[in-house]
């Protein structure tokens, strides 16, 4: 554990004695410290203890009626987080639908609104947004959350609609040419490579590549994955000296970061000792 974590894991455990003494840990803060609690075991590799955190933070704002607005959605999409990182698709999904759900309802109750909390959007797999997400980055990554939980679950041509309503939502905010819109259409990529559309999803990683490129991160770890992406969607495109190219790009600057050995450094890897293999038997053909 780093200084820093170890300071404010000791502040949360003294904030939490004092509540203790005092009886006021079933409230909205204490809720608040238990999630704060949660995110430094989290932090620190003890997630189990962090999911135990975040379920008991959830527990004490059902208790006091305070799991409904921002708070509570931020709980819920910590709980998500959690339970995507522990492969647990359908409850990361549950999960984000209920914050998207619990942030509804507070826009609802504070304004007039036409959708029901949580309903669905006009356009079939869509959801809709209040008033308060729609057009921000925060509802962008909401929705994200929940195509990346559909993704996961093998549901490819659903995550695809819920990433296209995502990067609507960055167009109109501006905000889609950055880090994380270059997430955002990585991740649309793989969807339509799930779903046969190999061309498209040539076209969703270039654009990523674009904005990392503008962003200053391409050579890093994550524009290396990307850089493996765009090479497998090459590959499948006939371009195999493009696929080639990006893909040891990737490995270049993973090796640079120290990240081979990490899940994506690995992929990476594999797909380009697949492509060598793949370039023997064409030789050998010729």
């Amino acid at each position: 554990m780093s200084g820093d974590q170890q300071g404010a894991a000791d502040a949360f455990n003294e904030a939490l004695r004092i509540r203790l003494d005092t009886r006021t840990l079933e409230s909205p803060e204490g809720a608040t410290l238990i999630r704060n609690i949660g995110l430094v075991c989290w932090a620190r590799g003890d997630h189990e203890k962090g999911l135990e955190a975040y379920h008991e933070a959830r527990r004490i704002r059902e208790r006091t009626g305070s799991l409904i607005g921002a708070d509570g959605a931020g709980l819920l999409l910590n709980i998500g987080f959690a339970k995507a990182d522990r492969g647990d698709s359908s409850g990361a999904l549950e999960a984000f639908e209920e914050a998207l759900s619990l942030t509804c309802s507070s826009s609802s109750s504070s304004a007039d609104s036409s959708a029901s909390p949580g309903s669905r959007g006009s356009i079939v797999g869509t959801y809709a947004l209040p008033a308060v997400l729609d057009g921000s980055p925060s509802g962008a990554t909401l929705l994200a959350s929940i195509g990346v939980a559909k993704g996961n679950q093998g549901d490819q041509a659903s995550a695809l609609i819920v990433y296209r309503q995502a990067k609507r939502l960055r167009e109109q905010g501006r905000c889609l040419a950055c880090p994380a819109g270059a997430v955002l259409l990585r991740n649309m990529g793989v969807a339509l490579a799930g779903t046969g559309d190999h061309e498209g999803s040539l076209k969703a990683y270039l654009e990523a590549q674009t904005y990392r490129e503008q962003t200053g991160t391409l050579f890093t770890p994550a524009g290396a994955n990307l850089l493996g992406s765009l090479s497998a969607a090459r590959a499948e495109c006939g371009d195999l000296l493009g696929a080639f190219e990006d893909c040891r790009r990737g490995r270049q600057i993973h090796e640079r970061a120290g990240t081979l050995q990490t899940p994506g450094g690995k992929t990476v890897l594999k797909h380009l000792k697949a492509l060598e293999e793949q370039q023997r038997r064409l030789q050998h053909r010729a």
